[in-house]
């Protein structure tokens, strides 16, 4: 719909931006290095640059909730290209088996918390649910149907995955939070199709808003539109469809006549419907209005700035994120 295009636009203006540019002081070779494996088909499926694919991450965690991001490597690559590959998956597929709940440690001593293995109160690992087999009906939370991914390996340090969350899933003694727009999925859905019947009802009021009066009542003759009293031959003052009339033209009606032009009063007052609609579904969405719709009319300065100011203060938990993404994967492709 029209408004969930501009939700995803102004969570990739204000979260991902156009790109993060890389800035390393007096080492151009890594930079450049960096560079150029960002401007190939670095995902899996060898289909999107880091650019797009921080743009999916974006509209994924507003549509799905957390997107873990794992960095693979290409077993194909040859011996002077970055074998770096990244990769997202659904956040939902981030769950604790079975054999690890009511506190329940793992055997590296980890405690699971909705997926997350912590250690000592930090992030080390995540219980990542396989895909469903051919012939499964429903995901097994038994252990031997998850893969464990390690935040850094063990032994090499290397970076292999990061959990990006939604800012009320930070911590790990909170629930993971749900989609972005997810409390708002059928306003967004009712506020599309009541645009398209405000639009359709508008068009039909402006064809039906003219209509001739006459005093001949005696006379079946309503102008246009109108029918023959006579199923036989049509008389001269037959009703005419004002949908066959060539523009321009000139009509007759009975003597007496004359055109009345009908102001509706059964519409609905659409500004204020819309004005309190979109202000529910601003409000589900954690969106300011006024930066969604690009209107701050009717908005003094107070009510804008405290919208502004909870609205970046989200965004700064993403883009924080982002950041400490692009670090992690900035030292992984020069190394």
């Amino acid at each position: 719909t029209s408004i969930g295009r501009a939700v995803l636009s102004v969570m990739e203006d204000y979260v991902g931006g156009n790109g993060l540019t890389p800035v390393v002081a007096g080492d151009p070779v890594a930079q450049k290095t960096f560079v150029e494996w960002s401007n190939q088909l670095i995902n899996v499926q060898g289909t999107k640059t880091l650019s797009q694919i921080l743009r999916d991450l974006i509209v994924n965690s507003a549509g799905s909730g957390d997107v873990l991001i794992t960095t693979p490597i290409d077993p194909t690559a040859g011996p002077n290209e970055v074998g770096l590959r990244v990769e997202l998956t659904s956040g939902s597929r981030i769950r604790t088996p079975d054999d690890f709940t009511n506190g329940k440690k793992d055997r590296f001593g980890n405690t699971i918390k909705m997926g997350v293995a912590f250690r000592d109160g930090k992030e080390v690992g995540y219980y990542v649910q396989n895909l469903l087999k051919p012939n499964q009906k429903l995901s097994s939370r038994k252990l031997d149907d998850f893969t464990y991914i390690p935040r850094f390996d063990s032994e090499t340090g290397r970076f292999n995955a990061f959990l990006f969350r939604n800012p009320s899933g930070e911590m790990a003694e909170q629930t993971r939070g749900l989609p972005l727009v997810f409390p708002v999925v059928q306003e967004v859905k009712d506020l599309s199709d009541l645009w398209d019947s405000a639009i359709l009802g508008a068009r039909n009021k402006n064809l039906l808003s003219v209509m001739v009066q006459s005093d001949e009542v005696t006379q079946v003759y309503s102008g246009m539109g109108g029918v023959d009293e006579d199923s036989g031959a049509p008389r001269v003052e037959a009703g005419t469809i004002i949908g066959d009339i060539v523009d321009g033209a000139i009509t007759t009606m009975p003597s007496g006549g004359e055109i009345k032009v009908i102001n509706s009063s059964g519409m609905i007052d659409l500004d204020a419907l819309f004005l309190r609609s979109n202000r529910y579904l601003c409000s589900g969405i954690g969106i300011p209005m006024e930066l969604l719709f690009k209107d701050f009319s009717q908005t003094n300065f107070s009510s804008g700035k405290l919208a502004l100011d909870s609205f970046f203060r989200k965004t700064e938990t993403w883009t924080l994120q982002i950041s400490r993404l692009w670090t992690f994967l900035y030292q992984l492709v020069n190394i």
